[in-house]
């Protein structure tokens, strides 16, 4: 695996917000432990905090339904 392939892009979209209800960031769903991390995290973690972030969307939409 070379350096590009092991890169994992940040979820950040640039809408940095902590909701006070969710304890997420309103624009990638992150805690703040999570976005506090990610510049450190290797790249296992980085895609167990991606796959956290999908069950989120998952759940966000699926009761907003």
């Amino acid at each position: 695996m070379n350096s590009i392939e092991a890169e994992v892009m940040s979820p950040c979209v640039k809408q940095c917000k902590i909701s006070s209800d969710s304890g997420l960031c309103v624009g990638c769903l992150r805690t703040i432990d999570e976005i506090t991390v990610w510049s450190k995290a290797d790249r296992g973690f980085k895609l167990v905090i991606l796959e956290k972030i999908e069950t989120r969307k998952l759940k966000k939409f699926t009761v907003a339904s």
